[in-house]
């Protein structure tokens, strides 16, 4: 009876012990970096930018959203995109888990931003030189004023450059030259108490677990395997079962929330893959730990079976 009581206490300890586990997963930038890349975040992140795109610049640039957005990628293609989060997460996770007290990360945009510029003035280069030669009557109001005019000059002019570049400069200098991230906010500050807590919390959850598997060998010796087999099998079938029922619920009620109507209903599929890429990373983390913690349970039980077994007493010779 208290064999099965230990038992029940650490298949509780074992459970939350690989939650904790899962949470310091959580803080290897690299394994985060790879998560995303496997489900092409970045390419996910691009093709939900064109509704987006759909009013304000686009339409002073006289472009169309996938053009706006086509210039974008090739200002910020994939590899710098990743690049980006890898060295983000260097800076905020030692921050967030309390290893550091200082939060430094700096970003600079100057190369993307000169890109960026330079494939709008071309795009609107090419959309100017499509334009009908314009008619006498024309003259009088042509310009750059309200976007591309309505018809292009004959012949070359220095003027027809120098347009297209402030009005594609006037955009784009609008952006910010660096990403700067030095004075966290108020909600930052919180989630950082609530990430050194949660690693202490960890922390107090894995020294149970060693102690309760430390009494157990203790008291029944080799007898407590099967016991302790049992409760880390028990926790990878739970975990098991959550896998393959739960994480397709979760899936769908996220995306329930997140498509919403409202003003935010435009931002709802950026939401989304963002969610769906911390559910990924998740079950990964999750589904690679299950399948240590059923081949843990059934190596112990196995072991349990082979060394638990009490002697045999010899019978005494007649």
């Amino acid at each position: 009876m208290l064999k099965t009581f230990f038992g029940f206490l650490l298949a509780v300890a074992v459970f939350f012990s690989t939650l904790g586990i899962v949470l310091i997963r959580l803080q290897n930038p690299d394994f985060l970096v790879k998560q995303a890349r496997e489900i092409n975040l970045y390419g996910r992140l691009a093709d939900n930018l064109e509704p987006l795109l759909a009013h304000g610049s686009a339409e002073e640039l006289s472009l169309t959203p996938q053009e706006l957005n086509d210039a974008l990628k090739t200002a910020i293609d994939g590899e710098q995109f990743y690049d980006f989060i890898s060295l983000y997460l260097r800076a905020v996770i030692p921050w967030l888990t309390g290893d550091t007290n200082e939060l430094q990360f700096s970003y600079s945009l100057a190369e993307s931003k000169s890109r960026f510029r330079d494939q709008l003035s071309a795009k609107l280069t090419n959309k100017y030189e499509n334009l009908p030669e314009c008619q006498s009557n024309q003259l009088k109001n042509w310009g750059f004023d309200s976007g591309l005019p309505e018809c292009r000059l004959s012949g070359g002019s220095a003027e027809v450059e120098i347009q297209i570049d402030s009005l594609v400069g006037a955009r784009v200098d609008e952006l910010p030259d660096d990403i700067l991230l030095n004075e966290p906010s108020s909600n930052l500050l919180q989630m950082r108490a609530n990430v050194i807590r949660a690693g202490q919390a960890v922390k107090a959850v894995h020294l149970a677990t060693v102690v309760l598997i430390g009494l157990m060998l203790l008291i029944w010796r080799a007898r407590a395997l099967t016991t302790i087999g049992g409760a880390f099998l028990f926790v990878g079938l739970v975990q098991l079962g959550f896998s393959l029922v739960a994480w397709d619920w979760v899936g769908r009620n996220v995306a329930d929330l997140l498509s919403g109507g409202g003003e935010s209903a435009q931002l709802a599929p950026i939401g989304l893959d963002l969610a769906t890429t911390i559910l990924e990373v998740l079950k990964t983390a999750l589904g690679n730990l299950t399948i240590l913690t059923l081949s843990s349970g059934v190596l112990m039980i196995i072991l349990g079976l082979i060394y638990g077994r009490k002697p045999v007493s010899k019978e005494k010779s007649a």
